[in-house]
């Protein structure tokens, strides 16, 4: 039996070199030879092996994103926007994780948020994996808006807490967070941690007003870290049975409230989530103790 190049091709960057050789002295001889001409299908294939290497990831680049505040954040013109600025990457996974660029379900808690700003404006927020700083950065943009507009009784502002449990992507959180063009550069009250989901077990619960997450809930074995304090987590559903399956489990030690929310382009982001979880739902839960107000 013998076998054929398509079957067991070479390298492409060997064939890059072979076809170029080839290329070159065909084309020194082509020149001593009146007559002569070169198969214009050796062009093509050479080309079709440079096309390859061209096709890398995007690098990294600025996304800016649109929002509106609402007038109980202060905003008195109603088609003024707010802007967030971050440095993101533009492939799905980047350096082993899918924490560097902002995801749906991000999109869908920050306009939660944002429509019950009651929720998060005068309390110490806990972020678990916080990516690259979009709702930290709403956060803490609606706390300093809400403080401003009640000057005359302006209170510390309250902490804001941002961890991932990794390192690459805290930073970039960091960096992301401090920009001057956004406003939570100016929040004197935010920091950044490394860690572990269980680590925030050992958290004193009165140190902590609201958790928020945006997709980090994959197992029923996560569901601990949840139970010393309350918790606004939105989950994209990508598989029905597992979303289900978790729930079920977590209602054996939690108050488990699915909250309602309406979530368009028009709504409070002017952004275009095709291919990010285009076409999936996105559910908020909110988790508390059985003996807790909800």
């Amino acid at each position: 039996m013998t076998f054929t190049n398509d079957q067991y091709p070479p390298s492409g960057r060997y064939q890059r070199s072979f076809w170029k050789w080839s290329i070159e002295h065909l084309e020194r001889m082509d020149k001593d030879e009146e007559d002569g001409e070169i198969d214009t299908r050796i062009y093509d294939r050479y080309l079709s092996l440079m096309s390859a290497i061209l096709v890398v990831p995007p690098p990294d680049s600025y996304m800016t994103y649109y929002w509106k505040p609402l007038s109980s954040l202060g905003c008195t013109d109603r088609s003024s926007h707010e802007t967030i600025t971050l440095l993101e990457s533009r492939t799905t996974i980047e350096s082993g994780t899918t924490g560097l660029r902002t995801w749906c379900a991000s999109f869908v808690l920050a306009s939660y948020l944002i429509a019950n700003a009651e929720t998060i404006r005068d309390q110490t927020v806990f972020e678990l994996g916080c990516g690259s700083g979009f709702l930290g950065i709403i956060v803490a943009t609606i706390q300093q808006k809400f403080n401003e507009r009640h000057e005359s009784h302006r209170q510390p502002l309250p902490a804001v807490l941002l961890t991932d449990v990794n390192a690459g992507v805290l930073s970039r959180c960091r960096d992301n967070v401090q920009l001057r063009c956004n406003q939570s550069s100016n929040h004197p009250n935010i920091t950044f941690s490394t860690l572990d989901w269980f680590d925030a077990l050992s958290l004193p619960c009165t140190s902590v007003g609201v958790v928020i997450g945006a997709d980090i809930v994959f197992d029923p074995i996560l569901v601990p870290p949840l139970s010393a304090r309350m918790a606004v987590v939105a989950l994209t559903v990508r598989n029905e049975q597992t979303l289900a399956y978790f729930v079920t489990e977590a209602v054996k030690e939690l108050c488990v409230e699915e909250v309602p929310h309406a979530f368009t382009s028009a709504t409070y982001f002017d952004l275009d989530t095709a291919g990010v979880d285009a076409g999936l739902d996105v559910k908020i839960f909110k988790f508390t103790l059985h003996n807790s107000a909800s």
